[in-house]
């Protein structure tokens, strides 16, 4: 049995203005660099985001691999709901159970969205797009894509309706250019541009 969240399950249609009400962002480019305390091989970010709806501000919360930028995971909480994240989405690791559903439908595979039910209980659930073999595979894949998802399911803009983006430093799948240590030599020497 699955631990309930009681600030959700005692006022269930706050929690669904979480998900569902505009959430905005702060930052354009979201710079995940920190490597997390409790997993070193992970890369760690907080930012923030802000709605006219809460008086403060909500967590956005993003991990991913430190060595390829895969294996990411998006969630935002507001620690004056609930110290628990109140929407997640896991692009990859083990299937979740869904306990109280029908046999068939109670793996959810990876990538799959998490969230509360009206009892406080966290389930998964997948999109149309990641019910699509091809589609959750690019989403898997691209940590931008992913997050793009993950901002349209749970209603986070940057501006308008713009996105926000991420960016990864230090990563494994990065260039790594060091100009404080050889200010002079030229990085584009070998290669030649077409224009």
């Amino acid at each position: 049995m699955s631990k309930i969240n009681t600030a959700v399950a005692t006022d269930y249609i706050k929690y669904l203005q979480f998900i569902e009400e505009r959430k905005n962002s702060l930052d354009r480019t979201i710079v995940v660099c920190d490597k997390k305390n409790s997993r070193p091989d992970k890369l760690y970010k907080e930012s923030k985001l802000i709605a006219d709806w809460v008086s403060n501000d909500i967590d956005l919360m993003i991990e991913c691999n430190a060595a390829d930028g895969k294996a990411f995971k998006f969630q935002f909480r507001a620690k004056q709901f609930s110290d628990e994240p109140l929407f997640r989405l896991d692009s990859d690791g083990a299937a979740h159970r869904n306990s109280k559903f029908p046999l068939k439908i109670q793996q959810v595979t990876t990538p799959h969205f998490n969230k509360f039910n009206e009892h406080g209980r966290v389930i998964a659930y997948k999109t149309s797009q990641l019910k699509n073999e091809n589609e959750a595979k690019a989403i898997q894949n691209d940590i931008n894509l992913g997050f793009a998802h993950f901002c349209y399911e749970g209603n986070i803009r940057y501006k308008e309706d713009d996105l926000s983006e991420i960016s990864l430093v230090g990563s494994s799948n990065q260039l790594d250019l060091d100009f404080k240590d050889s200010p002079e030599r030229d990085f584009l020497e070998n290669i030649h541009f077409n224009i």
